[in-house]
């Protein structure tokens, strides 16, 4: 703000402040940058404004829209999916939930197709169920 009648301070920074608003740069300068901003808001409305550009970003949000959905349908099948995993395995003859045992690393060389053993019981009919898994 410049005012027209602005006494001349007697402190030194406040003078040379003063001294700084009167010139004919810093006025320039003041206006320069206030027709800067308007230029650059005028411009983000124009850009705001292009239908062209407001269909195409209604486009996109629709299909992320869409995916996002999409995603969260693979999300929830995983987690059943995940949930059903966790329940365990059931014993063949009775279809009572298997206990677990033990797991046992096939270390020798007499197997070299398998690698792990786990051992599960069935709590009910006493069967017993031996899981190889494969070597990778």
């Amino acid at each position: 703000m410049v005012y027209e009648d602005d006494p001349e301070p007697a402190r030194y920074y406040d003078w040379m402040l003063w001294k700084l608003r009167k010139s004919e740069k810093w006025k320039e300068a003041v206006k320069y940058s206030k027709d800067r901003k308007k230029e650059e808001h005028i411009k983000k409305q124009s850009a705001y404004a292009n239908p062209i550009q407001i269909d195409a970003f209604e486009k996109d949000i629709q299909e992320l829209t869409k995916e996002k959905y999409t995603l969260y349908g693979k999300v929830q099948k995983l987690v059943d999916e995940l949930n059903e995993c966790q329940k365990g395995m059931n014993c063949w003859h009775c279809d009572t939930k298997l206990i677990w045992g033990a797991d046992h690393d096939l270390e020798d060389d007499s197997c070299e197709e398998y690698d792990m053993v786990t051992n599960l019981s069935c709590p009910q009919c006493e069967a017993f169920v031996e899981v190889y898994n494969k070597r990778t």
